[in-house]
């Protein structure tokens, strides 16, 4: 188990984004994570926000719940 009790809670936000690939018919898009939120970006989609700590799974978009989150992570992977 990891912990990190009585650690400095900073945190760094990551961004990933994939390529595209013309012969598997693949676009590329773009991923944050930031602390339990994660923003996922997919192709010919809207962008979409999870909770990790409540939806580990990424089964409810919160990007209309918390759009000032969603626009902050969208604008993360954009400057990446």
């Amino acid at each position: 188990k990891v912990s990190n009790e009585g650690a400095n809670a900073h945190h760094v936000p990551i961004v990933w984004k994939t390529g595209s690939h013309s012969e598997l018919n693949r676009k590329s898009w773009a991923a944050v994570r930031d602390g339990n939120w994660k923003w996922v970006h997919e192709p010919l989609k809207p962008p979409m926000l999870f909770d990790l700590s409540d939806d580990p799974n990424e089964e409810v978009d919160l990007s209309t719940s918390y759009p000032d989150v969603t626009k902050r992570l969208g604008q993360l992977a954009e400057d990446s």
